[in-house]
């Protein structure tokens, strides 16, 4: 009995051993293809992350060239102008200048073109739109690329007006102090909410093996402040046009010498104050004579043998050729040059072509040596003083002259016994200005009394301009005959720097000129009822702001025409002037 008993239990014993056994190695089978599966979960988890990484990177890379291309292709378009001309003497002010330029809307004609950021965003949009690849059995896609414009706009829009957007970098904004000029442009992802943060485009990853799907989604950009290197230099073409604004004689750029009588640079009072003061046609107080200089009256007060010239008078024996007597401070000739001081054409078109050769004069003394730069200034090629004729300046957009009523002309009946002297009459000798850069004395006559110069003066401390309109003298009726005086109102040119070194350059093979334009729109032009104190010779400046005179049409701004009479003392029919003279 107690033997059949323990066969039993033995038997017993041996069946529950056979059962753990079983359960021990099911349960080690089990924990092995969890542990294949882990690992294998951890191998797919890393290759997605590696995957990931390098996706990333890539995206980053495209929209770091994205953003690099469009500046250039936006440098490459457009010419970049400060608003206002004072902007040009303080560095800080250009570089925020261009940095609100790429918030603005641009204007082309007639249409109003959406901000450069905009334009930016929109380019990454296309950028990733058909961004997609297969690396390593994954496959990698851009999910909501459109949101680059609905976060990324506002999100640069806050770079600009915090003035974060723009990096300058290695230039002071001056040509010596600007060995480089490129820039940083900086994206603050990391000042994104949560929500505008989860908004950003995605890369999705997807396993292409194995019958498990696995599909990862990881924001596009890291929330971290990005900076994107743009190698463009156009903050060293900018110091170059600054030197061309204000440029201190023997020295170049200095910011102690701003508008001060040591600045040559166009933007000076100095030569702000000679454009105010060039002047065609009959245009003095007291003088009944055009200009043939025009820095200065003319050197005769009358003419003795010629009709005054009138726009109303054609084929009447007027004059109708003065010879101009003018060389620039860099010996630009143009004494080859006559006018018809009747012709409103043809004192608009010489007085242009004497701005031009004069702002070459200003543009070779200031830019001129950067051709042994990497920078080729572009120039311009175009009638200039007696022929054709180079300057470093790419393009004079406009040069506003107006010709405007100057001088009251009636007929009279006089004997040549009763005519005005000679000697009562003389007037000035002048002579054309030469190395106008090298003397401290202004290039043109503040002496004359009721000379109507009217420009630049300083008050205190402080340069401000006269804010006139030009206007005839209030006693000239409107229907007799008139002489004209014709002024320049406003210049705007364009500097060009031609990119000669590809490593400055997104796309080699593009043409990269950046264009920078120049503007000065406060020239008074011709305003005889305003006169203006004395000046100091050195600096160039006005010592007071213009006073508002008497324009009396009997007292200097009236011309007679002499007329030959008959025995009766009356003018015979056919008869023409053989004189003007002053009242």
């Amino acid at each position: 009995m107690n033997e059949r008993a323990f066969n039993l239990f033995t038997a017993l014993l041996g069946f529950v051993l056979v059962i753990l056994t079983t359960l021990l190695i099911n349960s080690m089978m089990a924990a092995e293809d969890s542990a294949t599966m882990l690992i294998s979960d951890m191998e797919d988890q890393s290759r997605i992350e590696a995957v990931s990484r390098l996706a990333r990177a890539d995206a980053i890379q495209i929209v770091n060239y994205g953003i690099r291309s469009k500046m250039e292709e936006w440098f490459s378009k457009n010419t970049f102008e400060p608003s206002d001309p004072k902007t040009w003497e303080d560095w800080n002010a250009i570089v925020k200048s261009l940095e609100r330029k790429f918030g603005q809307p641009s204007v082309a004609g007639t249409q109003r073109t959406q901000p450069f950021i905009h334009e930016v965003t929109q380019h990454l949009v296309g950028l990733f739109d058909s961004y997609s690849f297969a690396f390593e059995g994954y496959r990698v896609r851009v999910k909501n690329r459109e949101n680059f414009e609905k976060i990324l706009n506002p999100l640069l829009e806050k770079e600009i007006s915090e003035e974060k957007l723009l990096e300058v970098i290695d230039c002071d904004g001056t040509p010596n102090g600007c060995p480089t000029g490129t820039l940083y442009i900086n994206l603050n992802i990391a000042d994104l909410s949560d929500e505008e943060y989860e908004q950003l485009p995605l890369l999705e990853i997807e396993r292409l093996e194995g019958d498990k799907k696995i599909v990862v989604s990881d924001p596009l950009l890291p929330r971290n402040n990005l900076r994107f290197y743009v190698p463009l230099r156009i903050f060293k073409a900018l110091a170059y046009a600054r030197q061309f604004t204000h440029f201190e004689k023997g020295t170049g750029f200095n910011e102690a010498t701003i508008n001060t009588g040591l600045d040559y640079g166009f933007l000076s009072p100095r030569i702000h104050n000679e454009f105010d003061a060039m002047a065609l046609g009959i245009c003095d107080y007291g003088y009944c004579a055009p200009r043939e200089n025009p820095l200065y009256p003319p050197k005769k007060r009358y003419i003795d043998n010629k009709g005054c010239p009138t726009t109303g008078r054609p084929g009447k024996n007027e004059l109708q050729s003065v010879s101009i007597d003018f060389v620039t401070g860099n010996g630009r000739n143009l004494s080859s040059l006559s006018y018809n001081p009747a012709s409103t054409g043809d004192l608009k078109e010489k007085l242009k072509r004497i701005a031009k050769a004069r702002l070459c004069d200003i543009a070779e003394y200031t830019i001129g040596s950067l051709g042994q730069s990497d920078f080729e200034v572009e120039k311009y090629s175009g009638v200039i003083d007696g022929g054709t004729g180079n300057c470093p300046i790419l393009n004079f957009e406009k040069i506003d002259v107006i010709p405007i009523d100057s001088k009251q002309v009636i007929d009279d009946q006089m004997t040549d016994s009763s005519k005005p002297s000679a000697a009562s009459l003389s007037g000035i000798t002048h002579a054309p200005i030469v190395n106008s850069f090298s003397s401290s004395n202004c290039p043109y006559d503040f002496a004359l009394a009721r000379n109507r110069r009217i420009g630049v003066f300083l008050e205190g401390s402080e340069v401000k301009f006269p804010e006139l309109v030009s206007g005839k003298c209030s006693a000239m009726p409107e229907t007799v005959t008139a002489s004209r005086c014709a002024e320049i109102t406003a210049i705007r040119l364009t500097l060009g720097f031609r990119e000669k070194n590809e490593s400055y350059k997104v796309i080699r093979s593009r043409d990269l000129v950046y264009r920078i334009g120049i503007t000065t729109n406060r020239l008074t032009g011709f305003n005889p009822n305003y006169d203006q104190g004395p000046a100091n010779s050195s600096s160039c400046l006005f010592s007071s702001s213009p006073n508002s005179g008497q324009c009396n049409s009997l007292n200097g701004w009236q011309c007679y025409n002499l007329m030959p009479t008959d025995s009766y003392g009356h003018i015979p029919p056919g008869a023409v002037p053989h004189g003007c003279y002053p009242r």
